[in-house]
């Protein structure tokens, strides 16, 4: 995978995705740290939402794939 012939393959799929535009635009006026206080609210409400189910298992694959995207969503908005 980290031959060089292999990676120049794949530059369109890494420059799909600019996270540097996440939160830079804002058509409808809202103000960044609006949007983002909104994010983290809506991982909580999802939170408390798997809080009910009473499979655990569900549960727990639930929880440990909200704080992956979570940890993920941080890395990137974080400066």
């Amino acid at each position: 995978l980290l031959q060089t012939d292999m990676l120049a393959s794949c530059n369109e799929v890494f420059g799909a995705f600019d996270e540097s535009l996440l939160f830079q635009s804002n058509r409808d006026g809202t103000p960044v740290a609006q949007l983002k206080r909104h994010f983290k609210q809506v991982f909580r409400n999802i939170s408390r939402v798997l809080d009910c189910v009473s499979c655990q298992k569900c549960k727990l694959h639930g929880k440990l794939s909200l704080l992956g995207l979570g940890t993920a969503l941080k890395t990137l908005l974080l400066p």
